[in-house]
C-alpha cells in the first residue's frame, strides 16, 4: 500500500514538473517586462518604497500619485499607496535579487511575480483535481488549459494583485475540501483554509467576495435524510439561474421589447437608486457575464464548457461543488457591480479584471466535463479495438 501511493507521488511529481515547465516556458516565450498600467506602476513603486525606506510613500510615481491636500506637517508631499501589504512582501525577493545583480532591470525583475504566481496557481490545480479523485489525466489536461487557455496568460506579463488573489482562492478550496473528505478531523487543513483566506485578504480585500460560495463547499454531503438542507440549496441554486435568465433577458430582448429607460427609473425606485446607477449595474453585470468580447467566458473560452461541468456534478450527487462554482461567479460580479459603480470595469486593456479571482476556481467546473471526455474516448477506443479483433461480428 506505502509502495502503491509512493509510485502514485512520483509519478505526479514527475507530470507535474513537465507541466510546470511547459507553461514556464511558454510564459518566458512570451514575457515582455514593459509597465502597461499606471495601477501596476503604483505596486512597483510602493515595493521599491517599502525596500529602500521601510515606507510605502509614492515617490517614483508621485507623478501620477499627487496627494489631493499638502499638509505642513508631512516631510514630504508624497501620497501613501493605497493597497493591500502582501503582493508588496512577496515581490520584495525579486526586487532584493535584481538590485545585488550588476546590469539586471529592477522592474522587468519584480515583473516575472505574476509568471511565478501563476505557476504555483496551475500547481494547486493539479493538485485539486488530484484530490477530488480525478485521474491524472484529467488534472493534466485541466492544468495545461488553465495556464494556456485562460486570461491567467497574458495576465502573467502584468504586476496585478487579481492573480496573487485567485492562488489562495484556489488554496482554501483545496484545504476545505481536504477538511470535508476526512469527515471534519483533519485540523491541519481547516487552518490551512483559515491562513489561505487570511492571506488573500492581506492581497486584495475582494477575496471577502469568495466567502459565501468557500462555506458552501465546506458543507456536508447532502443526502436524502436531510430535505431542508436540500431544499435551501435547490432554492439558492434556482434563485441564482433565474437572476441569470433574468439579465439575459434584459440584456439581450429588453432594448427591442421595451423602453430600457423607463425600466431603469422603475428599478431605481424599486432599489432606493438612481436610474443612471441602475444602468451602471446593468451595464457591469452584463460585461461580466454575458459580453462576448469582455466577460469571464469571452477571455477564457474554455469556460464556456462549465455550465455543462454544473450539470455534470448535479448528476453526480457533487451539488455543493455545483452551486459553489456558481455562486462564486454571481457573488463577485454582483458586487462588483453594485459596489464598484463607473468604475466597475477595472481598465480598457484587462477586462474583466476584477473576475481574474475566480477563474481558477470557476476551472473546477471544467473536470467533470474533461473526464466525461476522455471516457467516451475509451468507449471509442474499446469499441474499435474490438471491432479490429473480430472484423465478423458485426455481420452476426
Amino acid at each position: 500500500m506505502t509502495q502503491t501511493k509512493n509510485s502514485l507521488f512520483r509519478r505526479r511529481f514527475v507530470l507535474l514538473s513537465a507541466l510546470l515547465t511547459l507553461l514556464g516556458s511558454l510564459y518566458a516565450f512570451t514575457y515582455s517586462g514593459r509597465i502597461e498600467s499606471n495601477d501596476m506602476e503604483t505596486l512597483f513603486d510602493a515595493t521599491s518604497s517599502l525596500i529602500r525606506y521601510g515606507d510605502t510613500l509614492l515617490d517614483e510615481s508621485a507623478w501620477y500619485n499627487q496627494p489631493d491636500v499638502l499638509t505642513p506637517a508631512s516631510l514630504y508631499p508624497l501620497m501613501r499607496a493605497d493597497t493591500e501589504p502582501l503582493p508588496l512582501i512577496l515581490s520584495a525577493p525579486l526586487y532584493l535579487l535584481a538590485s545585488w545583480l550588476p546590469g539586471v532591470g529592477l522592474a522587468q525583475t519584480v515583473w516575472w511575480f505574476n509568471t511565478l504566481v501563476t505557476l504555483v496557481t496551475a500547481a494547486v490545480v493539479f493538485g485539486t483535481a488530484a484530490r477530488l479523485g480525478y485521474r491524472d489525466r484529467t488534472a493534466v489536461a485541466a492544468t495545461l488549459l488553465f495556464g494556456a487557455c485562460t486570461i491567467y496568460w497574458p495576465y502573467t506579463r502584468t504586476l496585478f494583485r487579481e492573480p496573487l488573489a485567485g492562488l489562495f482562492i484556489l488554496t482554501a478550496a483545496l484545504c476545505l475540501e481536504t477538511w470535508r473528505a476526512s469527515q471534519y478531523r483533519n485540523v491541519k487543513a481547516l487552518v490551512g483554509a483559515f491562513a489561505a483566506v487570511g492571506a488573500g485578504l492581506l492581497s486584495k480585500e475582494a477575496v471577502g467576495f469568495a466567502l459565501p460560495a468557500l462555506i458552501v463547499l465546506a458543507l456536508p454531503p447532502l443526502t436524502g435524510r436531510h430535505r431542508a438542507y436540500r431544499l435551501v440549496m435547490v432554492s439558492l441554486l434556482g434563485m441564482m439561474l433565474v437572476f441569470l435568465v433574468g439579465l439575459a433577458l434584459v440584456s439581450v430582448v429588453g432594448p427591442a421589447t421595451m423602453d430600457m429607460k423607463m425600466f431603469y427609473e422603475q428599478a431605481g425606485a424599486l432599489l432606493s437608486r438612481s436610474p443612471q446607477q441602475i444602468e451602471t449595474i446593468h451595464q457591469a453585470l452584463h460585461t461580466y457575464l454575458l459580453s462576448i468580447g469582455a466577460s469571464q467566458w469571452g477571455t477564457s473560452p474554455i469556460l464556456l464548457a462549465v455550465p455543462i461541468g454544473l450539470w455534470l456534478l448535479w448528476k453526480q450527487n457533487h451539488s455543493q461543488q455545483a452551486l459553489a462554482i456558481l455562486m462564486m461567479v454571481v457573488v463577485f460580479a454582483a458586487a462588483y457591480a453594485v459596489l464598484r459603480g463607473v468604475h466597475w470595469f477595472g481598465g480598457l486593456s484587462w477586462p474583466p479584471r476584477f473576475l481574474v479571482p475566480i477563474v481558477p476556481f470557476v476551472m473546477l467546473g471544467l473536470l467533470p466535463v474533461l473526464e466525461w471526455g476522455f471516457g467516451q474516448w475509451d468507449k471509442m477506443r474499446e469499441g474499435r479495438a474490438r471491432q479490429a479483433a473480430h472484423p465478423c461480428e458485426d455481420w452476426r
